[in-house]
């Protein structure tokens, strides 16, 4: 293993070199041009990420001379933009930038640019008084022209029985699409189908409205016995879906217990899930069904459950919206009830926004809807929302997995991702990641050359690199062919800010980002991390995280799942990891794969296992952070440790960090 080394060094957020000329103390404007026409109303102002550790400040008036101020923020500059999270009404607007050093001093403002929010030309109504075919005309009529168009929501309540597998509102090549709810409540009566798909559009809104499904996707049950050794559980449903089938296929059904403290809480006592053969499932009598483990793996970890339980057992079939290939989408005001499924899942997106997002479930303890992925070239942006009582993960920021089908010539590769929603569109100069699953080690980075053939929304390309790496080991099986990554779509830009994440059954941020800021967030009762950059070897996800500040969040009683392993259940949590063989008891990769990774000024209070730990990182400060324990809590196990650094890591700094706990209870870990 690694030495961890303490050197103290100059820590310096970077993502690019300004160009020879260029003043390194003004933003380089990247974005709108002067003058420019936008119909979304949160619209984004993105600079060059600058060399160095600067914030960005940024003002939006009404008038030129910024008297009339309607945003004034700042935000880490190494983000490259900013969302401006107010609704701005329809007019003219005038917006200015300046860099700020860590030290408080200020450059000078960029010169003001004028931008002007307007409203699409069309409009289109639904109203709850309309017959199916009526409403199905409109829907029609948006999907023929999906140009400068309002869609307009009278308030009400709307039930869809779209067909099998396909949406209620679908935008295909879409630009300057506005969908407004105006506060109407979307009830979806087909479990195979999603309320929307957006494609290949830029400039799309959907705002001020809830969605749900009817059947919930889930079930609220009572454990009545057991048999480990069958693999089996028999359980009476007390609430949500209650029947022997799910009327579709389903991609992942499992059930784990609740805490009989806080049913919205995973049990801190039992495995953290157990999947289950949804085609096997028995009706045993009224309400009463036989549940079978998956797989011979599952029987130990359903074994652990006890008479008496109450479980929740989630139906997955995601996403409940496609969004793919799109440019500046907009999801605001939107809250979702009974819908399991991610709020979007697709490739190849760039400057997706969520502001006042609200993930609830109105018949608790069903869970509420959280996953929230994709693959960006820049964001996703999320700001203002509330994610809450969650049967898995809050936001899960993905990157993109390719694998290689084919080897035409050295620098020649046909590459697939699998899943077509995880395409993302690749371009000459993004930066590609070779990787080995097995050993957890980097083969080489280098250029995409050229893309020879592509086909979006498949997930097969043909490409030439600058370079021909070498050791590759191509196939079609994630868990030992070589993994290729385009560092270039993983989330460049990625920010979370002043959101909430209550309760949950696993992690509040599964973020794989570049250029990332995590800042002014508050996390309560997550059983695993609260914050945990990663990456998912055995899934179709991200590599690295890089270039990140994490900072002034608020932590509690977070990380006490009893299953998740310990590099999983740090509050906050930096580790990389690669595919265990059979034999193996460790899956730690022994490459520093994470780089630039700063943790400062956050709160955490009452975590449980480990406060903060970091691992796999080149280039780490760790600095002004307050973690408290209390003598009163009663999940407290075996270790508790409050900074741990681990052996592979490099160039790690700590400084000012305010460690207290009444436990027994180890300050400092550095191996």
């Amino acid at each position: 293993m690694k030495r961890a080394y303490m050197s103290v060094f100059a820590l310096l957020l970077w993502v690019s070199t300004p160009q020879a000329g260029a003043d390194p103390t003004i933003p380089e404007i990247e974005e709108p041009t002067d003058g420019e026409q936008t119909t979304v109303f949160s619209p984004h102002f993105a600079w060059k990420s600058p060399a160095g550790e600067w914030n960005c400040e940024i003002e939006i008036a009404r008038d030129a001379a910024f008297q009339e101020i309607v945003d004034r923020d700042a935000i880490p500059a190494l983000s490259g933009w900013y969302v401006c999270a107010e609704r701005l009404a329809p007019g003219d607007y005038f917006w200015r930038l300046r860099f700020q050093e860590a030290t408080g001093q200020s450059g000078a403002w960029t010169e003001a640019r004028r931008l002007e929010v307007v409203r699409p030309k069309r409009t289109l109504r639904v109203s709850p008084g309309m017959t199916e075919p009526e409403r199905q005309a409109v829907f029609h009529e948006l999907q023929k022209d999906p140009h400068s168009v309002r869609l307009i929501f009278e308030k009400g309540v709307y039930r869809f029985t779209p067909e099998f597998e396909q949406s209620v509102i679908d935008v295909k090549n879409g630009r300057d699409v506005l969908i407004e709810g105006n506060g109407s409540r979307l009830i979806n009566c087909e479990p195979s189908a999603k309320l929307w798909s957006v494609v290949d559009s830029k400039n799309v809104v959907i705002e001020n409205l809830s969605y749900e499904y009817d059947p919930y996707p889930a079930s609220h049950a009572r454990v009545l016995a057991l048999d480990a050794k069958a693999g089996t559980m028999d359980a009476e449903v007390l609430d949500g879906f209650d029947q022997e089938r799910y009327p579709r296929m389903v991609n992942q059904m499992f059930c784990y217990a609740l805490n009989p403290a806080n049913r919205r809480q995973l049990h801190p006592d039992r495995p953290g899930h157990t999947y289950l053969a949804p085609e096997k499932t028995q009706k045993i009598g009224e309400h009463r069904y036989r549940y079978f483990a998956r797989e011979e793996v599952e029987k130990r970890s359903l074994g652990m459950l006890q008479a008496g339980d109450e479980v929740l057992i989630p139906y997955r079939r995601w996403p409940v919206g496609m969004v793919a290939r799109c440019d500046n989408f907009l999801f605001h005001n939107v809250v979702t009830h009974g819908a399991e499924g991610s709020v979007f899942m697709g490739g190849g997106n760039k400057d997706m926004k969520f502001i006042g997002y609200t993930s609830r479930p109105t018949r608790e303890p069903l869970p509420g809807n959280a996953w929230v992925s994709g693959n960006d070239r820049r964001g996703p942006w999320i700001e203002h929302c509330l994610f809450e009582a969650l049967s898995d993960d809050g936001p899960n920021v993905t990157g993109n997995l390719y694998l290689i089908e084919s080897q035409p010539s050295q620098k020649t590769f046909q590459i697939d991702t699998g899943p077509g929603y995880q395409d993302a569109v690749w371009k000459p100069g993004d930066k590609l990641l070779f990787w080995n699953p097995t050993t957890g080690e980097v083969l080489m980075e280098t250029d995409v050359a050229e893309v020879l053939a592509e086909k979006p929304g498949t997930g097969r390309k043909t490409i030439t690199t600058v370079e021909a790496p070498t050791g590759l080991n191509p196939g079609t099986d994630m868990r030992q062919h070589t993994h290729v990554y385009n560092l270039s779509c993983q989330n460049t830009g990625f920010v979370a800010r002043n959101n909430r994440f209550v309760d949950g059954r696993r992690f509040g941020l599964n973020v794989k980002a570049i250029n990332s800021v995590i800042e002014k967030n508050y996390f309560e009762g997550l059983s695993s991390s609260a914050i945990y950059i990663e990456n998912e070897p055995t899934g179709w996800e991200g590599i690295v995280g890089r270039n990140i500040v994490v900072q002034d969040n608020t932590i509690t009683r977070c990380g006490f799942g009893r299953d998740i392993s310990g590099l999983k259940r740090g509050a906050i949590q930096v580790n990389l990891w690669r595919v265990r063989k059979p034999d193996e008891r460790d899956n730690e990769s022994p490459w520093l794969g994470h780089r630039n990774i700063l943790i400062r000024n956050n709160v955490l209070t009452d975590w449980e296992t480990y406060g903060i730990a970091v691992d796999n990182v080149e280039g780490c400060r760790i600095e002004n952070n307050e973690l408290t324990n209390r003598q009163n809590m009663t999940f407290a196990k075996k270790t508790n440790i409050g900074i741990w650094v681990r052996s592979v890591t490099k160039g790690v700094v700590l400084k000012a960090n305010r460690i207290t706990d009444q436990r027994i209870f180890e300050h400092t870990r550095i191996e």
